[in-house]
């Protein structure tokens, strides 16, 4: 398409010649593309000296949003930027009479020109549909809220204490629990029996010590 905008790059006086755009309804800028595309700013309506069918009678080129355009009669359509030494482009190939546009493209396009090539598209395809395309960007998606990492669990009961005996673990562990095992000596007496009855209650007494260290244990950490 930008060599059909050299080719055509000389404007021609409007003539009065009325030739059929395409087949099927009119496109949005009329049949003698004398209506500027919705949203359009430096519209010019041209006409070819010698109208064929690859260089169909009347054109339009004219900018949108800072993008330049040039539409056809015959349905083809270019966008890019404006000048000679764009590096992406955007071209139409419509038949308004299927209701049907092929689109190609060179580079990669700014998110504005996808807008005018939908648009274009409804131009030939579904004239009354075609609106000025939105020159606002959208606002980028809000990045998620990151997910707290859970707190890990303190440290409690047989996690706190050094390792030792199973009576002296089991001493420390009713310390813990506000009892009063006695000394830290390791030996299974009186006072360590009844501290672990104060925190278990009387299923202690038919406990070993080993099940007592578990029990003890479960009841600091059960919350």
């Amino acid at each position: 398409m930008n060599g059909l905008r050299h080719i055509f790059a000389v404007p021609v006086v409007l003539s009065g010649l009325l030739l059929p755009a395409t087949a099927g309804a009119a496109p949005c800028v009329g049949d003698q593309f004398a209506q500027g595309f919705p949203g359009a700013s430096g519209v010019v309506t041209k006409v070819a000296d010698v109208p064929s069918s690859r260089f169909p009678g009347f054109w339009q080129e004219g900018f949108v949003g800072g993008l330049a355009y040039i539409m056809f009669a015959n349905g083809e359509v270019s966008i890019s930027e404006p000048g000679d030494t764009a590096d992406w482009s955007i071209s139409l190939f419509c038949d308004a009479a299927e209701k049907t546009c092929v689109r190609e493209q060179i580079g990669t396009p700014p998110a504005l020109a996808d807008r005018v090539a939908v648009q274009m598209e409804l131009c030939f395809t579904d004239p009354a549909a075609a609106t000025a395309p939105s020159l606002e960007e959208a606002e980028p998606e809000p990045e998620p809220e990151p997910v707290p990492e859970p707190e890990p669990e303190p440290d409690c009961g047989i996690e706190t204490l050094p390792e030792s005996d199973p009576t002296s673990m089991l001493q420390r562990l009713l310390i813990l629990a506000g009892a009063d095992p006695g000394p830290v000596d390791g030996l299974w007496g009186r006072k360590t029996r009844q501290a672990s009855i104060d925190v278990i209650g009387e299923r202690a007494q038919d406990m070993s010590v080993e099940d007592l260290v578990l029990a003890v244990d479960a009841s600091l950490c059960k919350g």
